[in-house]
């Protein structure tokens, strides 16, 4: 997502960069909604938050990562993300 999100920053047409990145076509509605919903810094805010919950899921922090992951699905479905 971050990555479509970029290239369509960098002027390039959703379409386009869905078809360069094989997102299968049944897909891509839900791609496109998802990638106009959020920018670009909540993808990488996104990714910082799933890091964290991969490593309270292996027992390197003291996190829990059935909060996190909650905390993921929610900011995906929401139209603009929290600081995580």
């Amino acid at each position: 997502m971050a990555e479509l999100s970029e290239q369509v920053r960098g002027g390039m047409d959703l379409s386009s960069a869905m078809r360069k990145a094989r997102i299968w076509q049944n897909r891509q509605g839900i791609v496109r909604a998802c990638v106009t919903r959020h920018s670009l810094a909540d993808f990488f805010t996104l990714l910082k938050l799933t890091r964290r919950a991969d490593a309270a899921a292996k027992g390197q922090s003291a996190d829990d990562p059935w909060q996190l992951a909650t905390e993921i699905v929610l900011s995906l479905s929401m139209s603009k993300l929290r600081a995580a």
